[in-house]
C-alpha cells in the first residue's frame, strides 16, 4: 500500500509558518517553461526543446541565457526542469542523449552550470527501471540533494526506510528522493482527488510541502473544474486545488493543441527542507 501523506499538529503549524513567509517573500511572478512542440506566440516562440521564461505580469517571453548556452540537440526536449533559487538549473530530457561525451539517460538528472554539463542523479541507480522516463522534477535542498520527482508510468520502487519495503509510486504521485534513496511518496495525489489516468508532468515547490504547483500530460477535472493539460495548477495544503489556473496557458498565447512538457516557477521562492522539519521525516 502506498503510504499516506499525514502532518502532525506540530508540523501543520511549522508547514503554515514557513508557507506565509514563502509567499511573502515571491517578488516577480515568472514562470520557466518547456512545451511539447513548438508554436508561435507573442514575442518569442518557446522551441521543443528550448525552455522559454514568461513574465506573468507583463506576458513579455524571453530565452533565459543558460538555455540558449547549453546548445541541446535539437531532436530531444526538456520534459523536467528545476532553476533552483541558488542559480543551479537541474533538468532531464524526453530520450537518452550525450552531452560533452557523457551518456545521459531519460531517467537521469542534469546540471548545468553555465559551461557544462553534469551528473546531478543517476536514476538507475537509485532503483528507477530504464523502461521509465522521470518527467517532473524539484530540486528542494541541495545539502541532502532532496528531489521530489514524478514518472511518466507507474514504478514499484524499494524504500530505504526498511529492506524490502516495496512502494507503488503511481504516475501522478510525488516521490522523494535523497542522499539515501527513495524515502517515500510524499504526495499520493489519488487522495487529492487527481485521477489515476493522469500523468503528473510539471512539479514546482513554492513552499516546503504545503504549497506546489503541478501541470499534466492531459485535460484533467479535479472536482467540478477542467483544467487544460498546458495549464498550471496551484494546490496548498488546507486548501486544495485552486478554482482556476495558476497560469492559464490560453491567457499567454499558448494553443491549446500545445501541452507544457515542464513548467518551474522563478527562484525567487526559497525552497529547502527547513532544519525544524528534517528531524520529522528522518
Amino acid at each position: 500500500m502506498t503510504p499516506q501523506y499525514r502532518h502532525s499538529p506540530l508540523c501543520q503549524v511549522i508547514c503554515t509558518l514557513y508557507a506565509l513567509c514563502a509567499v511573502a517573500a515571491m517578488a516577480q511572478p515568472e514562470l520557466v517553461l518547456s512545451t511539447d512542440e513548438a508554436f508561435s506566440g507573442p514575442g518569442i516562440a518557446p522551441g521543443q526543446q528550448e525552455a522559454s521564461m514568461v513574465d506573468l505580469t507583463t506576458g513579455i517571453w524571453e530565452h533565459p541565457p543558460w538555455v540558449l548556452a547549453a546548445a541541446l540537440p535539437p531532436h530531444v526536449s526538456i520534459n523536467a526542469i528545476d532553476e533552483h533559487h541558488d542559480g543551479a538549473i537541474f533538468f532531464s530530457l524526453d530520450t537518452d542523449v550525450v552531452l560533452d561525451g557523457t551518456l545521459y539517460a531519460d531517467e537521469d538528472i542534469i546540471q548545468w552550470d553555465g559551461t557544462a554539463f553534469s551528473m546531478a542523479w543517476d536514476g538507475s541507480a537509485w532503483g528507477v527501471p530504464p523502461e521509465v522516463d522521470l518527467d517532473a522534477l524539484d530540486v528542494v535542498d541541495l545539502v541532502n540533494f532532496v528531489v521530489l520527482c514524478s514518472f511518466d508510468s507507474d514504478v514499484v520502487l524499494e524504500s530505504y526506510v526498511s529492506s524490502g519495503l516495496y512502494v507503488l509510486v503511481a504516475d501522478e504521485d510525488v516521490a522523494w528522493f535523497d542522499d539515501l534513496g527513495f524515502f517515500f511518496t510524499l504526495l499520493d495525489m489519488s487522495t487529492l482527488g487527481i485521477p489515476e489516468s493522469a500523468d503528473l508532468d510539471g512539479l514546482s515547490t513554492l513552499a516546503w510541502d504545503t504549497d506546489f504547483l503541478f501541470s499534466f500530460g492531459e485535460d484533467v477535472v479535479i472536482g467540478s473544474e477542467l483544467y487544460d493539460d498546458s495549464d498550471v495548477i496551484h494546490w496548498q495544503y488546507g486548501s486544495g486545488f485552486a478554482t482556476t489556473p495558476w497560469f492559464d496557458a490560453s491567457a499567454f498565447g499558448i494553443p491549446p493543441e500545445v501541452n507544457l512538457a515542464a513548467a518551474d516557477d522563478s527562484p525567487a521562492t526559497p525552497t529547502g527542507v527547513p532544519a525544524e522539519l528534517w528531524s520529522i521525516y528522518r
